[in-house]
Order: C-alpha cells, then sequence, then structure tokens
C-alpha cells in the first residue's frame, strides 16, 4: 500500500513499526564503514609477502638484462611476456603489452 493511501491511523502504526526497528538497529550498536573499494584486513593480507619479497641488494634486472624498475620500456619485459604467453596458451613473440605507465 502506498503512503499517500493510507488512513492517519495506518500511517501512525506504521511509524511505530519503523521506530521499533530502528530502535531495534541501535541497540545493536552496529560500527559500519560503507566507504566504497576500503579492503578488509584479510584482503591486506594478501599482499604482505610483497612488501617482503626482494630486498635491496637483490639483482634488479631481467634476463635481457633490462633494469626491470623501469616500467616504460616499450617492448615490456620478457619475464612478465613468458608468463602472459603461458596462460594464453601462444608464443611470447605473439604477446603485446601496453598501458604500463602509472603517469
Amino acid at each position: 500500500m502506498e503512503y499517500t493511501s493510507m488512513t492517519r491511523d495506518a500511517l501512525s502504526q506504521r511509524l511505530a513499526e519503523m521506530r521499533k526497528a530502528y530502535d531495534a538497529y541501535c541497540a545493536m550498536h552496529l560500527s559500519l564503514n560503507m566507504a566504497r573499494g576500503k579492503p578488509g584486513e584479510a584482503q591486506l593480507k594478501l599482499s604482505d609477502g610483497l612488501l617482503t619479497a626482494l630486498q635491496p641488494d637483490d639483482p634488479m634486472q631481467g634476463v635481457d638484462g633490462i633494469e626491470v624498475r623501469n616500467y616504460g620500456l616499450l617492448t615490456r619485459l620478457t619475464e612478465v611476456k613468458r608468463i602472459f604467453a603461458d596462460l594464453l596458451g601462444v608464443r611470447k613473440e605473439n604477446v603485446i603489452l601496453g598501458g604500463g605507465s602509472s603517469l
């Protein structure tokens, strides 16, 4: 039933029901964060190993001798092409990578 067609008594009864439901939620003392895109603790822990995977003295050159921290290379890294070639079932020469810049 639409509120506009309800009687005054029916509206008062509905208001009482809604207040009762609202009070029940308030009594739960919920603390909800409805922010969009905020990861939970379990999601954050998934990437913990990445923070310690490399050490400052680890080699930073790929198989081609290219500095791997430089993501601006036109041809991209051979290692990444091999990963995608395996996933896609194609030769690495047929893999084109683009959009590696964070700018």
